[in-house]
């Protein structure tokens, strides 16, 4: 998970101007001074430094891919949501570009323990170079991280992941809707813009499939509710094209495609996507 950006800093242009061998050096660089200015300008404790996250997504993870297992979070920021995932046993590693928040998450990591809670640690590396073996890890999962990656970056993300998941493990994806913005940091117009692309379904599900990840779900009610059933309420992703097509039908980021975003329950873009 990512820090929005404001206005003037540049970062979007400096991401989209960067080669490919120069991204990650350039990633790093400016989310390590996003982070350390959150830093310092917040409370240093895992609530007060959440940065997207919540307690209902945590939830919506822990049921989805049960307990006891070895869970890969992509861009943890400082480690809010990893800790609350290893609260059913799970045993989570989080990555993140910036090397700060690595050693703060670890530092929570550290003063957190409670019963329970699987092993949580943290570490610094580019979400499309995973430095891990094979068939590491039982589910993954990114919250608010696709949008941030250089789009040219995302199919080489997708097959890492899937590289270090188990047979049939899960990668769950959550990033905000193209249709439901402009969201902070996502005004082409802002030069400090650090959503370099939004998503839909539409446009999400087929760079999943060519991934090689299938049965492609979503849940079946608001994220509020889905995280407080019991099991796997969800449904085939592919169900919320018809929703994002009516969406359509207004003029693209007019307050009405955002409200009949809003309304049709794609305002956010969660996927439960099974290695093939």
């Amino acid at each position: 998970m990512q820090p929005e950006t404001r206005s003037g800093e540049g970062i979007g242009i400096r991401l989209r101007a960067a080669s490919s061998a120069e991204r990650p050096a350039v990633f790093r660089e400016v989310y390590e001074v996003e982070l350390r200015e959150i830093l310092a300008r917040s409370p240093r404790d895992p609530r007060s430094l959440q940065m997207g996250t919540n307690e209902k997504f945590a939830r919506f993870v822990r049921g989805t891919i049960g307990r006891g297992r070895t869970v890969l979070e992509i861009g943890c920021g400082f480690g809010a949501s990893a800790l609350q995932v290893a609260e059913s046993g799970n045993r989570v590693t989080g990555i993140d570009a910036a090397p700060i928040a690595a050693e703060v998450a670890n530092g929570f990591a550290a003063g957190a323990a409670a019963p329970g809670r699987g092993e949580v640690r943290f570490a610094v590396m580019d979400a499309t170079r995973l430095d891990f073996p094979n068939a590491s890890f039982d589910a993954a999962y990114s919250i608010d991280l696709l949008e941030h990656l250089h789009p040219d970056d995302v199919p080489a993300h997708l097959a890492e992941v899937r590289r270090v998941l188990r047979a049939r493990g899960t990668y769950i994806v959550k990033t905000p809707s193209v249709l439901s913005g402009p969201h902070g940091g996502s005004d082409p117009n802002d030069p400090g813009c650090a959503h370099l692309r939004e998503y839909s379904y539409g446009t999400l599900l087929p760079l999943l499939r060519a991934a090689g990840f299938r049965r492609l779900a979503a849940p079946s009610f608001s994220m509020r509710i889905s995280s407080r059933l019991p099991g796997r309420s969800r449904l085939p992703a592919r169900l919320n094209l018809l929703p994002e097509a009516v969406a359509r039908l207004a003029a693209p980021r007019s307050p009405l495609q955002v409200g009949l975003a809003r309304a049709l329950g794609v305002k956010q873009i969660l996927v439960v996507a099974e290695k093939r």
